[in-house]
């Protein structure tokens, strides 16, 4: 089966954050989709350890997919 890796942020604790919108968004998808088999992961929004969290979300399960979802406080919009 064909595979779908989607990640979303931990909560910015330092701004008092006690969930964030984007790990929320994706926790409880269906663990199947269309046929594929969806994986949903929690990232550090720290920066320096968001890079290695991610690389290692994607060589230790090999995506068809990859969905990171964010959420900036200084856009408006959706931006890709």
């Amino acid at each position: 089966m064909k595979r779908i890796c989607m990640t979303g942020f931990d909560p910015v604790r330092s701004l008092g954050d006690e969930k964030n919108p984007s790990y929320e968004l994706i926790r409880d998808f269906p663990r199947e989709f269309m046929g594929y088999e969806v994986m949903t992961f929690e990232v550090p929004t720290a920066f320096d350890r968001n890079r290695a969290a991610v690389a290692s979300i994607i060589q230790e399960n090999k995506p068809d997919i990859f969905l990171g979802l964010g959420l900036s406080g200084s856009r408006f919009e959706i931006t890709l």
